[in-house]
């Protein structure tokens, strides 16, 4: 409310007041830092009422000598003692009702180096920061502030109080509110040890699993059981699915089986498992199930069109191995899609990045006589299945000429140790024999 004049008189008491009304009720005023408060400003600006947001902002906004409540508990009371100063021709009385909300629970990554990673980060890590936000309603939010006032906004980054929605400021503003992903769950430290408790509700379902993998660089071993029963034990019974592994802007869908080697996209036991075509192409409804660490949500249908070609038939059980090449601190959120397609239970682990085991070998392209006359000098690395052996390759292990696995290894014959393995042209030992 704007004055003007002689009125009031230099050394009046100005007494301000406002009440509940339906359903809006105010905030305790008499609280050392309320969130509704009486304010009043002395200037020489004539202000119009577009420029609100300049008044509140003014330093120079003074508080009330004291606040009461009113006896009958519906209102308060604010008392201000009116010196005018020469110049200062405009009062201005404010009731600043808004709702500031002052959580101390955000989570903030600024500036934004990797947006992906930052908003996992953000989303799933509990905050302690106190900052000032503009609704209780998380989606009505226009902006994070550093003040009561509302008058700085924070800086550029992200910003979360865990509840399901992030808020990216940019340039000095509020950019956009951002939904929070699926929270990750922290890889595996033992490689052997399944990081989600895996249960197949019904068949044909998708399951979304992040796995947060943290800065460190080298190979993520992944390892797919993809029927097992209660014991963990491979089942040998109908099953069928593909893993679809993703990492920033890099996917892979690739691994060897324990039983025939390299596999690409879908495996098939005992055939080519309905409704995965056994010729031409078809459309395949999966049910989107994600896991948050803790607990599934079913997330709707996706469709996925599959060519017979991108099956391949397996006549026995085996576990899967895909090797993902992690070779910078960011991105560090793995994304695992498993299509089952069909299956008792699974299990699958993704291992937090490091150095896979390494051997030396001797190599020849074209003749195992050859390579088993020579000296082993090279260092290679290897994969290996659970139970496997890390410095001694086997039988369908994949060989890799660096320690994370980003360059797989030339078609060709490799002896190690009194062994040659036979190498096929996607890296994996298709045979071991003696020399």
């Amino acid at each position: 409310m704007p004055g003007e004049g002689i009125i009031p008189v230099s050394g009046d008491t100005i007494r301000m007041s406002a009440f509940n009304n339906g359903s809006f009720v105010l905030d305790d005023m008499t609280a050392a830092d309320p969130v509704h408060r009486f304010r009043i400003l002395e200037t020489s600006t004539q202000y119009s009422a577009s420029q609100i947001q300049t008044i509140l902002a003014d330093s120079e906004l003074k508080p009330p000598l004291s606040v009461s409540a009113n006896s009958a508990g519906n209102g308060y009371f604010a008392d201000f003692n009116y010196v005018r100063e020469t110049g200062e021709n405009y009062l201005y009385l404010i009731w600043d009702l808004r709702n500031v909300n002052r959580p101390a629970d955000f989570s903030v990554v600024s500036p934004v180096s990797s947006f992906d990673d930052n908003l996992n980060t953000v989303c799933c890590t509990t905050g302690s920061t106190q900052l000032y936000i503009d609704a209780d309603d998380p989606l009505k939010v226009k902006g994070v502030f550093t003040d009561r006032d509302l008058a700085n906004i924070a800086n550029d980054g992200l910003y979360s109080r865990g509840n399901g929605v992030a808020y990216h400021i940019n340039s000095g503003a509020l950019s956009e509110i951002v939904d929070c992903p699926v929270c990750a769950t922290a890889c595996a430290t033992s490689a052997s040890t399944p990081f989600v408790p895996a249960q197949v509700f019904s068949n044909q379902e998708l399951y979304r699993f992040p796995v947060e993998l943290g800065s460190g660089t080298g190979a993520v071993t992944i390892r797919i059981k993809p029927n097992v029963d209660l014991s963990g034990a491979l089942a040998n019974t109908e099953h069928a699915g593909m893993l679809l592994a993703s990492l920033g802007t890099s996917t892979f869908n690739s691994y060897t089986s324990s039983v025939i080697g390299f596999v690409e996209k879908f495996w098939s036991h005992s055939g080519k498992i309905a409704p995965l075509p056994s010729s031409g192409s078809a459309s395949v409804p999966f049910t989107v199930i994600d896991y948050n660490g803790s607990s599934y949500t079913n997330d709707g249908v996706q469709n996925v069109s599959i060519d017979t070609s991108e099956v391949t038939a397996a006549t026995n059980v085996a576990e899967y191995v895909m090797i993902v090449p992690k070779t910078s601190a960011s991105p560090s959120r793995l994304l695992l899609n498993f299509f089952c397609v069909k299956a008792n239970l699974f299990e699958i682990t993704a291992s937090c990045a490091a150095a896979l085991p390494s051997f030396t070998a001797f190599y020849n392209a074209s003749s195992s006589v050859t390579a088993c006359a020579g000296t082993p000098g090279i260092t290679l690395h290897h994969s290996t299945f659970s139970g496997g052996s890390g410095g001694t390759p086997a039988l369908h292990d994949i060989i890799f000429t660096n320690s994370n696995g980003s360059t797989r290894a030339s078609a060709g014959f490799y002896k190690v140790g009194t062994d040659v393995l036979t190498v096929d042209s996607n890296g994996v030992v298709t045979n071991k024999a003696s020399c």
